[in-house]
Order: structure tokens, then C-alpha cells, then sequence
């Protein structure tokens, strides 16, 4: 990949992630938090236009604003699991400022936010922390299982999910790449699953829970993209 594709490829991550949060933000019951935090977008918002003359400070701020929204977030899932959950959301628009600042990207933080998002994912489709009843619903649909066989695939996906992020400290495995490549491909599927299994809903619900739940976690399956490319160093600079 190079450097200029590279480039433009963070640019669609940056975009997926700031289009997604622009739709949920929008769709929030009216309150003081969602005009607190409307406004803080909107500032993010405009200071896109002078990313380059702040050396792209907005980048950090969006970060913040992500965690924040998602703090919010009213849940039956445990708060620390859910923002676990969120990890590579959160540190995208830091890996994203590291690029454009021609900073060497930290690989510690990509795996971070991996681990986070794919360990908390495990933990809620293997059962040790209440399965959502969203993952049983999407998995019935989509896939046409009864209960039975969805609690067996969730469990299976959730000990896979866990497993192979575990992978992701031998790099001198060919288990490494193996994980990163069930990282990427795993989470891509369930980003468009989000907007599958609404399909046939409201415009309203499809744009909230469908495309705006799936732009927000295609980074899921980037960023563990982005890691493969340490393999390059001429398009992407790292370091431990």
C-alpha cells in the first residue's frame, strides 16, 4: 500500500467514524447532555476545515468525544464492558492523528484498542458477562438459527474472539497474522450485520441502528488492517 493510499484510506476511517456519530448524535432524545455534547461536535466539526494550520488537534478532541457518547449510552451491559467494547473507536482518531502528524504509530496502542473491543466482545457472546439480547436477535435473523444453535456459534465465535487477540503478542508467529486476519475479516461482518438485520425497519431506525451502527465499527476491522501493515514499513511507521 502506499503512503498516498494509505493516507486517503485513514481519511475513509476518519469520515465512516465522524458521518456515523454526526447520525447518532442527531437521533439522541432531546436533553441538555445532547445539546452539551452537540455543540462540543460542532466544534470539532469546525475545526476540521483548519486540521493542517492546528496540526490536527481535533483528532484528540474527537477521541474525547467518543468516549464521552458513549459513556452516556443508556445500557443493560456493564459500563466498563461496553466502553471496553468501544476501544478501537475511541483510539482511531488518535492513531489518525499520529499519521498526520508523521508521528511513528505506537503498535501498543493499536493492540490496545484490539484487545479491548475483541476481549469484551468474548466476554458478552460466551455468557460470562449477560449475552445481550441484541446478539441472540441479530444472530436469529441473519443467520436463520433457532436459540439452541445461536447460544452454541456466539459461544464458539466469543472463546475465538478472545483467543486469537491472546495471538497478537507472538509476532514472530505465524499465529500473529493469522489473528489479525480473523480480526479483520470477523469484525467487517459484524459492522454490516448491523445494517442487515434492520433492513426491513423504519428509515429512522435503519439510519440509527443499521448504517450509522455500522460505520462507527468498520475501524473494528481497519485498524487491525493498519497492524498488518507494520509488515511495510514504507507506508506506515511504527514502533513498539
Amino acid at each position: 500500500m502506499s503512503a498516498n493510499k494509505n493516507h486517503q484510506f485513514l481519511i475513509i476511517i476518519l469520515l465512516s467514524l465522524t458521518i456515523g456519530y454526526i447520525v447518532k448524535i442527531t437521533l439522541l432524545p432531546a436533553s441538555s447532555l445532547k445539546y452539551i455534547i452537540s455543540i462540543v461536535f460542532s466544534i470539532y466539526l469546525l475545526l476540521l476545515p483548519f486540521s493542517k494550520k492546528i496540526n490536527h488537534i481535533e483528532l484528540p478532541l474527537f477521541s474525547l468525544i467518543i468516549f464521552w457518547f458513549e459513556s452516556i449510552i443508556d445500557t443493560n451491559v456493564p459500563y466498563i464492558i461496553y466502553l471496553s467494547e468501544s476501544g478501537i473507536k475511541i483510539i482511531t482518531p488518535l492513531i489518525i492523528y499520529f499519521y498526520l502528524n508523521n508521528k511513528p504509530i505506537p503498535t501498543t496502542l493499536l493492540k490496545t484498542g484490539i484487545c479491548l473491543t475483541f476481549i469484551a466482545h468474548g466476554l458478552l457472546a460466551t455468557n460470562i458477562i449477560t449475552t445481550p439480547e441484541s446478539f441472540y436477535l441479530m444472530t436469529e435473523k441473519i443467520l436463520c438459527f433457532n436459540n439452541n444453535q445461536t447460544i452454541i456459534f456466539l459461544f464458539i465465535v466469543g472463546v475465538f474472539d478472545i483467543l486469537f487477540v491472546l495471538f497478537l503478542f507472538e509476532t514472530e508467529t505465524n499465529a500473529y497474522k493469522f489473528a489479525l486476519y480473523y480480526c479483520i475479516i470477523w469484525a467487517f461482518i459484524t459492522a454490516i450485520a448491523r445494517t442487515i438485520y434492520v433492513y426491513d425497519a423504519s428509515v429512522s431506525e435503519i439510519l440509527s441502528k443499521g448504517i450509522a451502527e455500522t460505520l462507527i465499527r468498520l475501524p473494528n476491522s481497519i485498524i487491525p488492517f493498519i497492524l498488518l501493515q507494520t509488515e511495510n514499513k514504507q507506508s506506515v511507521r511504527f514502533y513498539e
